[in-house]
Formats: C-alpha cells, sequence, structure tokens
C-alpha cells in the first residue's frame, strides 16, 4: 500500500514452503562430522515479512518465522550413562521428533542519509526447542539416556547487526545500474536467555545490482 496510515508506503509478505533434505546428513561414526541443513529431516515452514516506509529512505520492519520438522526413524548413537554424545555407546534406531523453530527480527534503517550513505540496526532472536526421542531398537538390553540429547537438541541465538550502506545510484557513481555496497556486523548479545549457540562475531562485506 502507499501513502497508507500516515506512512509513504507499507509491504506485507506471507511465505509457506517446504523443506526438501537434500544435503549431506551427520555421520554418526565420525565424531567430527556436521549435518547440512535440516540432517535429512523434511519439513514446513511459514514466514511472515512486512517493511514500513515511514518518510522517504526511513524504513523499519520484521520478520518472523516458523519451522515444523517432520519425525522420522533414523539410526543414532546414544549414550548409556554420561558419555559425549559423539561416542556414545549404544547404537540403535530411535524416533526423532524435531523441536519447533521460532526467529523474529525486527529492523530500522535510514537509505541515503547523506550522498548514498546510509545504515541499518537490527536485532536478531533464535529459538529451536527441544527435539524428543522414543527407542526403536528391537529387544533392547539397555536403556538409553536421552536426557543428553534432549538438553543439547534445544538452543537460543540473539545477535545485533549493524549496517553501513552505500547507494551508488545515489552517490557519486549515479545512475540506475549502479551497484549497492554493504558492510555488516553481527554481534552475539544476551537480552534475553541465549544458551548453546556460536558466541563468535560475523563481518559481511558485499554488494549488489539492481538491473
Amino acid at each position: 500500500w502507499e501513502y497508507a496510515l500516515k506512512c509513504r508506503s507499507i509491504e506485507v509478505a506471507l511465505e509457506l514452503g517446504g523443506i526438501v533434505p537434500l544435503a549431506a546428513e551427520a555421520d554418526i561414526n565420525n565424531p567430527a562430522s556436521i549435518p547440512l541443513g535440516s540432517d535429512g529431516f523434511p519439513g514446513f515452514y511459514t514466514k511472515f515479512e512486512t517493511q514500513i516506509e515511514a518518510r522517504e529512505d526511513w524504513f523499519l520492519g520484521l520478520w518472523m518465522q516458523l519451522e515444523f520438522s517432520t519425525p522420522r526413524v533414523v539410526k543414532l548413537r546414544m549414550p548409556l550413562n554420561e558419555e559425549a554424545l559423539e561416542w556414545g555407546t549404544i547404537v540403535g534406531k530411535a524416533k526423532v521428533n524435531p523441536g519447533l523453530f521460532f526467529g523474529i527480527s525486527p529492523f530500522v534503517a535510514i537509505e541515503d542519509f547523506q550522498d548514498g550513505w546510509g545504515g541499518m540496526i537490527r536485532f536478531t532472536y533464535l529459538y529451536r526447542d527441544n527435539d524428543s526421542f522414543e527407542d526403536r531398537r528391537k529387544n533392547p538390553n539397555n536403556i538409553v539416556n536421552f536426557d543428553p540429547l534432549y538438553d543439547f537438541s534445544s538452543w537460543v541465538s540473539e545477535y545485533v547487526s549493524l549496517a553501513i550502506i552505500y547507494d551508488g545510484a545515489r552517490g557519486f557513481m549515479g545512475g540506475k545500474y549502479a551497484p549497492k555496497f554493504y558492510f555488516n556486523v553481527d554481534m552475539p548479545v544476551h537480552l534475553f536467555k541465549s544458551s548453546t549457540s556460536a558466541k563468535t562475531y560475523k563481518f559481511t562485506l558485499g554488494f549488489e545490482f539492481n538491473y
């Protein structure tokens, strides 16, 4: 919508989709193996996104996402007592029901504040609920300690992103095909309850063309 609710423009989008696992799964016989994507679990997601241009080149908005993965029976390495998960002494089938994923990320941005220069600040909160596990071995002669698997399957990640943006089309380059450059820093924070997630800084330098 344009010129609605005393704003220059309001954009709203709703996305529904499916997750088809094609990436490599974790190898239970390799302790250093890291799964890619959903680790073989298909699923569904929905994403809501909005952006409001409150005044010329002044933006605010957010995105929210929910993700559901369907249960699977997989071959796992599972702990008998308190051993590390990657060295679990029991190998067998178990039904895994992945936990819900939720993310929200509001932002404020100013473009072309001075000769094509602008900036953005964004806060991102990501939450992954605990998985649930069910032993599917036939005639097991011992009891799996699922507590460590349950505890470490949940995580919370929070970070603040600061970005410097330079729009070449509005700066010294001119022309509608001039690139837009950006430099972004992601900084971990603990505003709520960040846990079991990376505490590293991320630096991104990039550019984009619109034609």
